[in-house]
């Protein structure tokens, strides 16, 4: 892996909570620009704003939306193996957009994981965050969307999948079944106020995609210096 670290400065507050770690993978500017706009289809990206992940700053605005749509590749605190290229429509920018920027610059600055999830949680508490006010969608089609955890015991590549905003729905709700990897059900990810209903796409549709993004799987492939582990899907 490449990683950047953060170089600490010491402040006499331990309320800084900063720590001396890799904070993130960091892709150079024109990759992380074309790993986040593969998160769209394809009628969408021309016109979507882009967002690209400075290690200073956190995220800086690299393009404008002129159709209401920001694709960006999301960093989970603590998780520096993780890159998530998603996208969010007029509905979500306003809200999910708001967190995620917030939390590239709390990563940036190297507060811990666990003081950013606090401050997460309680800016849903006194109204600094919001939940989605009206349906929406986030689309995930990327190819190379690298979650923290995955059955493979690693981060591993997830199917390309839609996301549907479900602010405080639980799977309880929706009367799901255990949740599957590998599986074709929908589920509620994130519970709580920033949750999603996640819908995978199907099988034709991934190899599609993946055989249409094969050039830039090869570029992330290339940059991390590893060939990308993908789930399975189990076969009879």
């Amino acid at each position: 892996m490449k990683y950047f670290t953060l170089l600490i400065l010491f402040f006499t507050s331990a309320a800084c909570a900063q720590i001396d770690h890799p904070i993130t993978i960091l892709f150079p500017p024109e990759l992380e620009k074309e790993i986040a706009l593969s998160a769209l289809p394809d009628h969408l990206r021309v016109d979507c704003g882009i967002y690209i992940f400075n290690k200073e700053t956190g995220f800086e605005l690299e393009r404008e939306s002129k159709n209401g749509h920001i694709a960006l590749v999301q960093r989970i605190p603590g998780k520096d193996d993780a890159f998530v290229p998603v996208s969010y429509d007029a509905a979500g920018r306003d809200h999910q957009i708001k967190r995620i920027l917030q939390i590239g610059k709390w990563i940036a600055a190297g507060i811990t994981p666990d003081e950013i999830n606090k401050r997460v949680a309680q800016g849903f508490e006194d109204g600094t965050f919001t939940p989605p006010e009206e349906l929406g969608i986030s689309y995930m089609l990327s190819p190379v969307n690298m979650v923290p955890r995955s059955p493979l015991g690693r981060p591993a590549i997830y199917y390309p999948h839609y996301m549907i905003y479900a602010p405080n729905v639980t799977n309880e709700d929706l009367d799901f079944a255990d949740f599957d990897w590998h599986g074709y059900q929908p589920f509620i990810n994130n519970v709580g106020p920033h949750g999603n209903l996640i819908i995978r796409v199907g099988d034709k549709e991934t190899e599609e995609i993946k055989e249409k993004h094969a050039a830039l799987i090869a570029k992330v492939e290339d940059f991390l210096g590893q060939k990308l582990s993908y789930y399975e899907v189990p076969r009879d």
